[in-house]
């Protein structure tokens, strides 16, 4: 079913902190109401037959930095 990938930064601390971005997967369903093929109009008992939610969001590292997080640049355990 379809999900969210929530983007990451990955710190030279070993952290990572979203990025505020995400993009949606496509699980390429007719029976999920979120994917791109499901039929908008004309899904005979959608709610009863069709996948209502979202899988739980993946992260996926999307750019890395040489610095330290901001907790561990203040000295706070993240």
């Amino acid at each position: 079913m379809c999900f969210d990938n929530i983007h990451l930064i990955h710190y030279a601390c070993g952290h990572g902190k979203p990025t505020g971005n995400k993009t949606r997967v496509n699980c390429g369903s007719r029976r999920c109401a979120f994917s791109s093929i499901h039929p908008q109009y004309g899904c005979a008992n959608c709610v009863n037959t069709c996948r209502q939610r979202l899988l739980p969001p993946e992260s996926i590292v999307t750019s890395n930095s040489p610095n330290l997080c901001s907790d561990c640049a203040r000295g706070r355990k993240a």
